[in-house]
């Protein structure tokens, strides 16, 4: 995410990179919640992963 162009973070996840850096925060106790079983994919992973398939209606690339 740090190397990408903005307008490029913008067209791939239809978020500006603050923003998703604040959903990641927002979201990161829950996705590392002791309840759930741990994943070994980092919270900013899992965020930029789903906000994609929302963004493009599917989990390949082109």
């Amino acid at each position: 995410l740090s190397t990408m162009e903005e307008r490029h973070v913008i067209l791939t996840y239809r978020l500006d990179r603050v923003t998703i850096h604040e959903l990641c925060a927002q979201l990161e106790p829950d996705l590392m919640s002791p309840i759930r079983q741990p994943t070994g994919i980092p919270p900013l992973v899992q965020v930029l992963s789903v906000l994609h398939f929302f963004a493009s209606g599917s989990f390949q690339t082109k």
